[in-house]
């Protein structure tokens, strides 16, 4: 094999290819970061498999067809050093693989060449979404948030991407907090499926602006319209296992408070540097005031932020800050509104609350007994 192409394509190339290495959250102790490399037809093919994913990156290249097996990650890690702006040129002797870009060389071992065998490529006429792939990768990062990577069971651990009434949604969940965010796009098609957390963030890697979301068998495909494609196994017991989040978007609540969400962010992140496991949260007058104490040290904080509505009674809740605060930096909207269920906790607290923001975005979370005193300062 032999094939030449911009170093910067090849960089792009392989860290598309090699994704499922990096971010498979289940490690394989056997790959060793090896994939293979082919050229053929005048294409470019980078690609390899882990325990539950698999990648395959397309580009031009010209040079005489052929394949190798290699390690991925040492050829990108040399590209970095290497100067930019210049063809790289491939080219296999033996089991060796040469790399020369400008007046740079490097050589790399390679196994037998047919120890990976190559990856097949989803039909293009599969039923799929056509999503903006900005917009994928955001609502699924700021769902995940609710989320818990390193969950055992799978459940927590994974977003649940699902139409809804035409709208794709992506929720995260730990059964304490739950975020929905709709992701923007037409969607003729029903869809359910599974993403791990830390596999998302493999579809950062995508070069393409349009990404094609489909089933295939018992897997989740994104694909970026030039024959590359990342995979993704999906978890049963999550798909199974998912709560039913559906009851959230309809459920009743009350005293909605629309308030800045630049000022409500920055009050809720004070309380998360002083306490964030508690926080009381009232109203008082015109203003939302949030307090908390540092338990260690006495220290106390409070912080306010304008609202507007009319609250049908006194509100005064305890939540969790910590709970909140990675939430509310996903927002991309100037506003949000804040809701309270109608039902009580026996505690005089609302026993759920709700934030949604311009967009649509809900995040759904259990409210703690109130029984959190409030500082006096």
């Amino acid at each position: 094999m032999k094939a030449v192409l911009p170093s910067g394509d090849l960089s792009a190339l392989l860290k598309i290819g090699s994704s499922p290495l990096k971010y498979d959250p289940i490690k394989d102790p056997d790959n060793s970061g090896y994939g293979r490399i082919s050229l053929s037809g005048g294409k470019l093919f980078v690609e390899s498999s882990s325990m539950t994913m698999s990648a395959k990156a397309v580009g031009d290249a010209t040079g005489e067809d052929g394949h190798c097996c290699l390690q991925l990650d040492v050829i990108a890690e040399m590209l970095k050093v290497m100067p930019a702006g210049e063809d790289a040129v491939l080219e296999t002797d033996d089991l060796k693989l040469k790399l020369k870009v400008g007046k740079s060389k490097c050589s790399f071992g390679c196994l037998h060449a047919n120890t990976i065998a190559p990856l097949g490529s989803p039909s293009k006429d599969l039923p799929s979404l056509k999503l903006s792939l900005d917009e994928l990768t955001s609502s699924i990062s700021a769902a995940s948030v609710s989320g818990e990577p390193n969950d055992a069971d799978g459940i927590r651990s994974n977003v649940l991407l699902e139409v809804v009434d035409g709208t794709l949604m992506a929720v995260g969940t730990d059964n304490i907090r739950c975020s929905i965010v709709p992701i923007p796009g037409e969607c003729t098609i029903d869809f359910r499926g599974t993403v791990s957390i830390k596999g998302s963030k493999a579809l950062k890697t995508l070069e393409c602006t349009e990404v094609s979301v489909a089933k295939l068998g018992e897997s989740v495909v994104f694909l970026d319209g030039s024959g590359g494609f990342i995979q993704f196994q999906q978890s049963e017991s999550a798909l199974k296992g998912f709560p039913d989040f559906r009851p959230i978007l309809t459920v009743p609540y009350i005293d909605e408070l629309k308030m800045s969400t630049e000022r409500f962010t920055t009050v809720m992140a004070g309380a998360n540097k002083i306490n964030p496991q508690e926080c009381v949260m009232f109203v008082e007058d015109d203003e939302i005031a949030v307090a908390n104490t540092r338990l260690e040290d006495g220290t106390e904080y409070r912080g306010s932020v304008t609202y507007d509505g009319q609250p049908g009674y006194d509100i005064k809740v305890a939540l969790c800050p910590l709970l909140l605060i990675d939430y509310l930096k996903t927002l991309k909207s100037d506003s949000l509104s804040f809701f309270f269920s109608p039902d009580r906790n026996g505690m005089g607290s609302p026993g759920h609350i709700m934030i949604r923001d311009e967009a649509g975005s809900l995040f759904f979370v259990k409210s703690l007994v109130c029984l959190v005193e409030m500082p006096v300062l």
